[in-house]
């Protein structure tokens, strides 16, 4: 705030000076006196522009006539201050100097500052949240990006009062595979001195479906019985595999003139071809030995008595 006022002094006129709040002086502010009354004072005015220490002085002061005293308004005047308290005062000059008028000056703001809360489900998502600040006419800018932390309140830098629109966009770290949730949004006006704004955030845990886990359940049980009977019968098992292997293994075994299948018609490959990777073991070939010796003996004829 300002204060202009006026001090004593011969001749018709009024002196004053401007000052700031805590007593500064305050140049550069131009006053006016316009006259309002009788008829014929009405095409008069005045106007003054204090100085650098704050001092002014309006000359030409009629009298006889009434005036308007006020801040003078328009086009490159006064930019920097709003308004006065009040917005002017009423005078009448006689045949002396005026005193004693007293203006509050209150300058023009020409910044915005916003304020943002965030409204939350859980208060320890506020450390996942970061804000980002966009102006229109530059989206893919960010032109400042702010965390949470554990307050749910922040407040933008200082922005000019320039009435360009901008538009915040709220960014969170918590897992989609974990948490469905919506990216919110708002736009604004720096327009206004102060603004006061509020986003929603409430992400929601997801559920896992009830037939999906019965379903993986029942898989985990089956692998685990099949893995338990292999290890149970391992011992029984084993001997049996190695020699489905093995005779696979030897039917698939190239030799000089293409596979080297057996001599039967069940396709077993012979052992003399591969002396080395016999298909019976020792002791399946010491049974067949004695059913065959079993065999001749039944075979053999009777002597004639």
């Amino acid at each position: 705030m300002l204060f202009l006022e006026c001090g004593e002094r011969v001749a018709f006129s009024c002196f004053g000076s401007v000052t700031a709040l805590n007593g500064e002086p305050e140049g550069s502010v131009s006053v006016e006196a316009v006259g309002t009354g009788p008829s014929h004072c009405a095409e008069y005015q005045e106007d003054a522009t204090t100085e650098a220490n704050g001092q002014f002085r309006i000359r030409g002061l009629l009298p006889g006539c009434e005036y308007t005293v006020r801040m003078k308004t328009g086009n490159g005047f006064n930019k920097n201050v709003e308004r006065t308290l009040p917005l002017s005062t009423s005078i009448k000059v006689e045949n002396n100097d005026l005193s004693g008028l007293r203006f509050s000056v209150i300058k023009a703001v020409n910044q915005a500052d916003v304020m943002i809360t965030v409204d939350v489900l859980e208060p320890e998502h506020l450390r996942t949240i970061k804000l980002n600040l966009f102006r229109e006419d530059q989206p893919g800018v960010v032109l400042q990006s702010l965390k949470l932390d554990n307050s749910p309140l922040v407040i933008l830098p200082v922005l000019p009062m320039d009435g360009r629109k901008y538009f915040i966009q709220l960014e969170s770290n918590l897992g989609r595979h974990n948490y469905d949730y919506q990216i919110p949004e708002l736009s604004f006006t720096a327009n206004t001195s102060v603004q006061h704004l509020s986003l929603r955030f409430h992400p929601r845990r997801k559920t896992v479906d009830a037939s999906e886990t019965t379903q993986v359940s029942i898989r985990g049980v089956l692998v685990a019985l099949l893995v338990g009977l292999a290890v149970y019968y391992r011992e029984s098992l084993g001997p049996l595999l190695n020699r489905a292997l093995a005779m696979v293994n030897n039917a698939l075994k190239p030799s000089r003139g293409g596979f080297a299948f057996g001599s039967g018609i069940s396709g077993v490959p012979s052992s003399s071809g591969h002396p080395n990777n016999p298909v019976f073991s020792e002791q399946e070939l010491a049974l067949m030995d004695e059913g065959n010796s079993v065999v001749k003996k039944r075979v053999k004829p009777r002597r004639a008595q």
